[in-house]
């Protein structure tokens, strides 16, 4: 997972001394998943190349803080995405 808001997959895999699989953004493309990483006050479907992701708390989002975002296209996602406001799920190997 992301340690700061704005970083993408490759970033966040790289920091770790790994890289990200692109493949598996799909499968952990849940809210189970993205519970076990962070402190969801809810899932949300949503859209981006940058999800599945955890919304900064002090972030002013039209979904509001804290709330984990469920890709509805998880074709769509990349390693390379990043939203200032969110922190990534990412699949390291």
């Amino acid at each position: 997972k992301a340690s700061s808001a704005g970083m993408s997959c490759t970033d966040v895999c790289r920091a770790q001394g790994q890289r990200c699989k692109a493949e598996l953004l799909a499968v952990i493309n849940t809210c189970d998943a993205l519970q076990e990483q962070f402190a969801c006050s809810e899932c949300k479907a949503s859209y981006g190349t940058e999800q599945p992701a955890f919304v900064d708390p002090h972030a002013d989002l039209k979904y509001g803080p804290s709330q984990c975002l469920i890709n509805t296209g998880p074709e769509a996602s990349t390693c390379e995405a990043s939203h200032p406001s969110t922190y990534r799920l990412c699949p390291c190997e």
